[in-house]
């Protein structure tokens, strides 16, 4: 099992009730063995799409990880060239598309595609929710991902 709760062992109901804040700040994550993505066979394909596209999306905001590990994902991966920025804020825009659907279709309410602008207002709005919660001006995803790669200033 990769993450191992901190503390007291939570009933299924404590469980339901926490935020993904709450579990990111309850967790602890063998973060050196998820990060090296070691595998049988030797694939640097594989490992380059784990450092440059998975790694980063987890780093996403409405993921709900705290700054500090937030900012251990995007050490490990470097600086991050525009195609690949580029290429992160699209998959993340696709992630939300996503989402917004499934909701739809949970609900009973099958619609189509909604609007590009309705998906961003929406990652906005977590944006602000994340800068909220953690006390900062932006995240870490907009300082790496939106603004050109770690340890620009």
């Amino acid at each position: 099992m990769f993450l191992r709760r901190r503390g007291e062992k939570l009933e299924l109901e404590q469980l339901k009730a926490l935020t993904p804040v709450d579990m990111a700040v309850q967790t602890d994550f063998p973060w050196l063995e998820l990060l090296a993505f070691t595998r049988r066979e030797n694939d640097p394909e594989a490992t380059k799409q784990w450092i440059s596209r998975t790694i980063p999306l987890l780093a996403r905001p409405e993921i709900g990880l705290r700054p500090e590990t937030q900012l251990l994902l995007f050490q490990h991966i470097g600086n991050l060239d525009a195609d690949a920025r580029k290429e992160l804020r699209n998959e993340r825009l696709q992630l939300a598309t996503n989402a917004i659907l499934v909701i739809g279709l949970e609900r009973g309410d099958p619609r189509p595609e909604p609007p590009e602008q309705d998906v961003k207002v929406m990652l906005e709005e977590i944006e602000a929710y994340h800068c909220r919660v953690f006390d900062r001006t932006e995240s870490l995803w907009s300082e790496h991902v939106n603004d050109g790669g770690f340890g620009k200033s």
